[in-house]
């Protein structure tokens, strides 16, 4: 499906294929280009943007952008490919199911994923209720662990533990 341009229609290949004659492997340092398409899809209407430039190593770096967000090269193809068999090679056909949580602090990932039990994949935090739970459980391990310090560095003994 052809997408927008400037005054010319263009598909997402062909915009990287632009960035690509412009900013070769080859170019010296300091060279950069930037393009921009518009792509209309059945879901909407997404701005995309593909960037390259040729660092002070000679290396040539690329970014792609999908409605301002940076994205992956087959992150940006995949959201932006038309067709259930993907003609740009960036994915199978596929059926994506989101379930669950992943908790971030920054880029840090503190918590989620999946987990497989008797062959069943399932999400460590499937709902927002369980979430607040482990953030909750955190804080409290979290708190423990420097009374604890807070104890031992004052050289106050520690609470022996609960006997049976």
């Amino acid at each position: 499906m052809p997408h927008r341009h400037g005054d010319r229609a263009i598909n997402v290949p062909q915009l990287l294929d632009e960035v690509h004659r412009h900013v070769p492997k080859d170019a010296p340092f300091g060279t950069r280009w930037k393009a921009a398409c518009v792509v209309t899809l059945e879901d909407g209407v997404h701005r995309v943007a593909a960037a390259a430039r040729i660092d002070p190593q000679g290396r040539r770096r690329e970014q792609f952008w999908c409605d301002d967000v940076r994205v992956e090269r087959a992150v940006l193809l995949r959201l932006t490919c038309t067709e259930r068999k993907c003609p740009n090679g960036a994915h199978p056909p596929l059926t994506i199911e989101q379930l669950g949580f992943d908790l971030f602090e920054g880029s840090v990932c503190l918590g989620g994923g999946v987990t497989e039990s008797q062959g069943v994949r399932r999400p460590r935090i499937p709902s927002v209720r369980a979430a607040q739970a482990y953030v909750l459980a955190r804080h409290l391990e979290t708190m423990a662990v420097l009374g604890a310090a807070r104890d031992a560095s004052r050289g106050e003994p520690r609470p022996a533990a609960d006997a049976d």
